[in-house]
């Protein structure tokens, strides 16, 4: 029987940064014409610079994201690895072009490495790599991805995802919006343009309708579900790279963690040795420490709440301080939380908005340390009760990048769509 640690796989999407530029010489004559042409030359020569270096922009940037356990990814065995045994929680490599088939994901760092958790069964469900607190903005845009139940406001992307005839494709995918009701596609499970949305770079993820790829057949009802995301600069993971995460409220806690909240969150620097499968090492490494409990987030009486989406904010020492760093979050359905009202709109909070903690609600204008809703699931173009549908989308994965991450990410996903579109 396979042993599971933290319960999910860490996958990273590189843009590549390659290039071939290629021109068809135009014709002049006479004195002009030669001087015509070297200005074309010229001209040529300076864009396929600014095209080039457009082009390595996103390579300076990386996408790296979380499926959850149930999802064809993790189900299958075809994992690109030096060592064929690995575990849920591994970080993993991935490169994707527009109308490329993208290859199984590549293991970059065991999950091991992360902090073992005894063997027990465990569901990761919020990760952050964390960011500066100068990075923090209330108006900056966000990264989000929802789960499979989630259908989005009709004409956003995430709505033509879900409306995909042969099945919904939207929890294997990464959208984009600006809080301004809607949302667009940004990154794609499987890069296969369907529905009403262009093609996006792809995930490797399985998707209904996928053709072709690194894990099919697969049932059309059964798809991908990315639960965890982070969108950061050049470098990657490395030892001294800081892993935030939470766990699912399912998870079956044990080992060396003992009884946790699936709203406490933890934090590990990625531990040297640990980089081949518990099989190949001799004993565990050390359990993370917990960042931020749940009682310290500001929920008050009503506890028993699961994070599934996260993006912490440190001041750089790895240790939670109230009033100084930053929680941003988003609950999963049945959080004992949902349903009650926020210190800063007052509205009763919905599992897709974004939110929150109280001590940041309080520097925000709050009157007191409860949580409060940083932006409405409206803002975002998903679909609430309170707006007067019948069931709450749920936001499921979230990052809020700094300006020159969002400038480079956009910058590359435009580029590798237009090049699909030109192709």
């Amino acid at each position: 029987m396979p042993q599971y640690w933290l319960g999910r796989r860490v996958l990273c999407v590189r843009i590549p940064a390659t290039l071939f530029v290629m021109s068809r010489k135009p014709y002049f004559t006479g004195e002009k014409g030669e001087k015509a042409m070297n200005e074309h030359s010229k001209s040529f020569w300076v864009l396929s610079f600014v095209v080039v270096a457009l082009l390595a922009a996103p390579s300076q940037a990386q996408v790296s994201f979380s499926i959850d356990v149930w999802s064809p990814s993790v189900q299958s065995a075809q994992i690109t690895s030096p060592n064929p045994t690995v575990f849920p929680d591994d970080i993993f490599d991935q490169m994707g072009l527009v109308g490329f088939v993208p290859p199984p994901p590549l293991l970059q760092i065991n999950g091991m490495a992360l902090g073992g958790m005894g063997g027990s069964f465990v569901e990761v469900n919020a990760y952050s790599q964390g960011r500066p607190l100068n990075q923090f903005s209330t108006s900056a845009s966000a990264f989000f991805s929802v789960d499979r139940g989630s259908a989005g406001v009709a004409g956003t992307a995430t709505s033509n995802e879900f409306n995909i005839v042969g099945g919904s494709e939207q929890s294997s995918d990464v959208f984009f919006s600006t809080f301004n009701s809607n949302n667009t596609l940004f990154l794609d499970g499987d890069g296969v343009a369907s529905g009403a949305n262009p093609a996006a770079p792809p995930l490797a993820l399985a998707e209904p309708t996928t053709v072709g790829g690194p894990i099919l057949p697969i049932p059309p009802t059964l798809v991908g579900d990315l639960d965890g995301l982070d969108l950061r600069r050049a470098g990657g993971v490395s030892p001294s790279t800081r892993i935030y995460f939470s766990v699912d409220q399912g998870t079956v806690i044990g080992g060396t963690y003992g009884p946790i909240s699936a709203a406490d969150i933890f934090v590990n620097q990625l531990i040297s040795g640990y980089n081949q499968p518990v099989g190949g090492v001799a004993g565990n490494p050390p359990a993370a420490p917990v960042y931020a409990a749940e009682s310290m987030l500001g929920f008050g009486q009503f506890m028993g709440n699961d994070l599934d989406a996260l993006v912490v904010f440190d001041n750089g020492d790895g240790q939670y301080l109230p009033g100084t760093d930053i929680i941003v979050f988003s609950l999963a359905p049945g959080s004992g939380f949902l349903g009650q009202t926020d210190s800063l709109l007052g509205w009763t909070v919905s599992p897709g908005d974004i939110l929150v903690d109280g001590w940041t609600a309080m520097a925000l204008g709050a009157a007191n340390p409860t949580v409060g809703i940083l932006h409405t699931a409206e803002s975002l173009g998903l679909r609430t009760m309170r707006s007067g549908v019948q069931s709450d989308d749920n936001l499921n994965a979230l990052d809020i990048p700094e300006p020159a991450t969002l400038l480079l990410l956009t910058i590359g996903s435009l580029i590798l769509t237009r090049k699909r579109k030109c192709a």
